[in-house]
């Protein structure tokens, strides 16, 4: 990732923190503040929007969010963070549910730490556990069958070939470097066209905390070569872009895991956790 879209994803984050707060009570300054010294922007935003979730739960059709108070917040009680949690779950997976308490606890415990609350209710709430995983992995057979699959485009209309045949060298190189690599779906939005040496096959890796610089070899490594060969629009920084040339969104590379999962096996759920279950060799 260069310099610039790193600054540029930061300068979105910060905007939309800096929204949050503004719809927040004063004393949430001092919060974010801690948050920001301690953790990542991201999950600086992920904490703040959960507290204003919960919040508007709460108080949101008695008062304006701003005017709650302190004793707003130590007087709430364990049943009060088990309804608001209960009602969440419907809405939410188990894991979004789990990082939506852990959030919270995050919060309360940091009030009670400066003195301005003594509410412990929150830590009477058991954490949900996330679910067994299912068990569903993509077999050495399934990974051939399931690049084959994305190579011949069979059992689609005419009209999706005929854009499957635009996006074809694109999907390959993206797919192929989600199974052979432990790229994460985040960092593989974030890498622009610079960071892969298409000589050496280096490719830099944006990592939360550090930058880190992996080899991309074998049939993914031709696949990219042939995906930035192929590329008409260089005018996007982004490795991965759409057919608006644009930098492809994490929801878009899901949903093409899932295109491709049903193509290849009509009878198997495979999405990106299938794809990242084990690096594949291929």
């Amino acid at each position: 990732m260069s310099q610039k879209t790193r600054n540029e994803m930061q300068d979105k984050l910060q905007n939309k923190i800096d929204i949050v707060i503004q719809t927040l009570p004063d004393y949430i300054n001092d919060y974010a503040t801690y948050l920001i010294q301690t953790k990542a922007l991201g999950t600086v935003y992920e904490y703040l929007i959960n507290v204003k979730y919960f919040l508007t739960f709460m108080y949101g059709d008695t008062k304006p969010l701003w005017d709650i108070s302190l004793s707003d917040i130590d007087n709430l009680n364990a049943d009060d963070f088990d309804t608001y949690t209960d009602e969440f779950s419907r809405n939410h997976s188990v894991a979004t549910t789990k990082r939506s308490l852990i959030a919270l606890r995050n919060f309360i415990r940091y009030m009670n730490s400066q003195g301005l609350t003594n509410n412990k209710e929150i830590f009477d709430i058991s954490v949900p556990k996330n679910p067994e995983p299912d068990g569903e992995h993509l077999s050495n057979d399934d990974v051939k069958h399931l690049i084959s699959t994305i190579m011949t485009a069979d059992n689609i209309s005419a009209k999706e070939k005929d854009y499957h045949k635009l996006q074809q060298t694109r999907d390959l190189a993206l797919i192929s470097l989600l199974l052979t690599t432990d790229i994460t779906l985040t960092e593989c939005v974030s890498l622009d066209l610079t960071d892969f040496n298409i000589q050496t096959g280096s490719l830099l890796i944006a990592k939360s905390d550090h930058d880190e610089r992996i080899t991309v070899t074998g049939k993914t490594y031709t696949y990219m070569v042939n995906y930035i060969h192929d590329r008409t629009n260089l005018s996007c920084d982004a490795l991965f872009v759409s057919s608006q040339g644009t930098r492809l969104a994490r929801k878009t590379i899901q949903n093409l895991i899932v295109k491709y999962g049903n193509r290849a096996f009509p009878d198997k759920k495979v999405t990106y956790a299938t794809l990242k279950s084990e690096i594949h060799i291929i």
